[in-house]
């Protein structure tokens, strides 16, 4: 039997984050994947106060990401490497959160991916950190990235280096190419939102947890969604690679 928690009882009793260890959330379009991220980070932060946070946000604007930066106390960042200053002190975390060049599309591309192509090794190599990707497809796919962002989920942990990352699709799409399977194969924690796509569920065979993966598939296929605000929402199944562990967290 699965355990049903609500998200509170789950970040209080269940959540255990150690340095190094990944993070990745797979839901369709919505789902409240990007909260439960950073509810994880604020977690994961009062459990080992002495990592750092870097956070990279690909899109123009994005209102979630403003929310959690101000209950975060994170700093914004436009450009990579960080300024630092000596008479003010490290902040607990940082996003890296380029400006758009509007008018010229090609040259958009090649400055976003020349400011998280330095991020990623060098966040990598600093170690005692969480690397956190909010729309993990567009900077690994669009922006030609995996290579970067694989070597935290495959070796991430020698370092203290962990990645925190959100997928719509456990693969991507066809426009860009796919992320690796090592997205949901590596992670010590893993979210599956619900998902309707019998292809995508399929793909979760691949978690090699030691798991039933028609289980997972047929839990998947029936969490529940929610309307909140005009918005859907959705339980998250929720898998430790350390157990294997799994539970349904609900968003209440």
């Amino acid at each position: 039997m699965v355990m049903n928690l609500s998200q509170r009882e789950f970040y209080e009793d269940i959540f255990d984050y150690r340095p190094g260890e990944s993070a990745v959330w797979i839901c369709p379009t919505g789902g409240g994947k990007s909260h439960h991220m950073y509810t994880s980070i604020d977690c994961a932060l009062k459990q080992q106060p002495h990592l750092q946070v870097t956070a990279g946000m690909p899109k123009p604007s994005d209102a979630t990401t403003d929310e959690w930066a101000g209950k975060l106390d994170f700093k914004i960042a436009d450009s990579y490497p960080f300024t630092k200053w000596p008479w003010q002190s490290e902040p607990r975390g940082r996003i890296l959160w380029p400006p758009h060049i509007k008018d010229d599309e090609d040259l958009n591309e090649a400055h976003l991916q020349a400011q998280f192509k330095a991020m990623l090794p060098g966040e990598y190599w600093r170690g005692n950190r969480i690397v956190a990707l909010d729309d993990s497809y567009r900077i690994v796919c669009g922006l030609k990235l995996g290579k970067q962002s694989d070597k935290f989920l495959t070796e991430g942990r020698s370092n203290g280096a962990g990645l925190f990352g959100t997928l719509q699709q456990p693969r991507g799409t066809v426009h860009s190419g796919s992320v690796s399977s090592f997205w949901y194969s590596q992670p010590t924690h893993l979210f599956l939102g619900k998902d309707g796509n019998a292809d995508n569920r399929q793909r979760f065979s691949e978690i090699a947890m030691g798991l039933d993966p028609r289980m997972i598939s047929d839990i998947v296929a029936n969490l529940k969604t929610y309307r909140v605000n005009d918005s859907a929402v959705s339980d998250f199944l929720y898998l430790d690679r350390r157990g294997p562990y799994m539970a349904i967290v609900t968003p209440f």
